[in-house]
């Protein structure tokens, strides 16, 4: 691995020499202006050699203040690089609690992440709105409301799914409070899918893709296998804009985020232990151990997305974040003779042979294990029979 050290001693030796060599330089820009002090002014006067005199005292002293910089820039780096050493070395040789229950913390601050990322903003203005099911058909509905507060509502419902008062009329609004809206026909989604009725209400409430709510119900005409392929997207890019918080205006996702944040931030820091050793750094095994990381908590949160947009809201966020939770456990926890699967790929990508043969001897001890309590059976078997 390459390593880069610098010998701060002698970077401060050369600042010493430097600042020295600019005070030098300082002294004689002033005995080159007291010379030129005891200069007959008429002297001066002649082929503007006052002009030329002042120019070359003037170069003098920059050669002084650059110099005095670059002396100054050498001290601070070199005391920037041994703090900075210092603290790396004092971050590598602090420890994070250990063993599985630490990896069902991690796992539930991942799992709570989704949830209040993916969490659906049912409510408009008091009220709120709910999924049901009646014969394979989809229904929104909009409980709580009175319709004598129609001019309200309608607005309401404008402001967050556009359109005009035309798309929501009275009667709709009725509809709405009562019946509920039909959205989707399993039974018969070809045909309902490409009715006036059903196009109609995918207008009004599909379209505001900036609203949560609005992407979810745009996505109930797709097949289950298309909605699972998208969630699996979605989840995957969540993994990578953890750190891109300041862009959520809604404080539910901002605050999600901000876990994921925190999530992401004991991932590196656990990663860079793993990875400091004697001889510094080792970047070769961060990256791998990153990447390993990164991939398997996108692979729990994809999984805990796709398995999500199976139910209906808000259960299928309340799923959707326990699988994220066992996913991440599964993965994490240290069941296989004291190690996890994403401790066995790090090992593997860092360590091919060595791995393989550990894994061997694994399978060895599980199989010599389970032939001696076969045996035992046998034995106890033969005792009673």
């Amino acid at each position: 691995m390459e390593r880069i050290k610098i010998n701060t001693g002698k970077i401060k030796d050369i600042s010493t020499n430097i600042t020295h060599n600019s005070n030098n330089i300082k002294e004689v820009k002033y005995r080159f202006d007291t010379v030129k002090g005891d200069i007959d002014y008429r002297i001066l006067k002649r082929r503007n050699i006052q002009s030329r005199l002042d120019i070359a005292s003037g170069s003098v002293y920059k050669i002084h203040q650059d110099l005095k910089q670059l002396g100054l820039f050498l001290e601070v780096a070199s005391n920037k690089y041994d703090q900075t050493e210092n603290l790396l070395e004092k971050m590598a040789k602090s420890k994070f609690p250990e063993g599985n229950y630490w990896e069902l913390i991690k796992a539930v601050t991942g799992g709570i992440s989704f949830y209040q990322g993916s969490k659906l903003n049912l409510k408009l203005g008091d009220l709120k709105f709910d999924f049901e099911e009646i014969n394979g058909r989809t229904f929104l509905k909009l409980n709580g409301g009175n319709p004598r507060d129609y001019n309200k509502y309608r607005d309401l419902l404008i402001a967050r799914f556009g359109g005009s008062p035309s798309l929501w009329k009275k009667s709709f609004f009725e509809q709405l409070l009562t019946k509920g809206i039909p959205l989707y026909d399993e039974e018969n989604r070809f045909k309902f899918n490409n009715s006036s009725s059903y196009r109609m209400n995918m207008r009004r409430f599909g379209t505001n893709q900036l609203d949560n709510l609005s992407q979810y119900i745009s996505r109930l005409g797709e097949s289950k296998f298309k909605a699972f392929l998208k969630n699996t997207g979605d989840g995957i890019m969540s993994t990578f804009t953890d750190f891109n918080v300041f862009k959520y205006k809604s404080v539910t996702q901002g605050s999600s985020k901000m876990l994921g944040v925190v999530g992401t931030g004991i991932t590196v820091f656990e990663n860079f232990q793993e990875a400091y050793g004697e001889n510094g750094l080792n970047k070769k095994q961060f990256a791998i151990d990153m990447s390993v990381d990164v991939v398997s908590g996108a692979s729990a949160t994809a999984l805990g997305a796709a398995i999500g947009s199976l139910f209906f809201p808000p259960v299928g966020t309340v799923v959707g974040a326990g699988a994220v939770i066992v996913s991440n456990f599964v993965l994490n926890a240290k069941i296989i003779y004291g190690k996890s699967i994403v401790d066995i790929t790090k090992n593997y990508f860092n360590n091919p042979e060595e791995t393989k043969k550990e894994i061997k001897e694994d399978i060895n001890k599980f199989v010599d294990s389970y032939n001696n309590t076969a045996n035992e059976i046998g034995k106890k078997l033969n005792e009673i029979f």
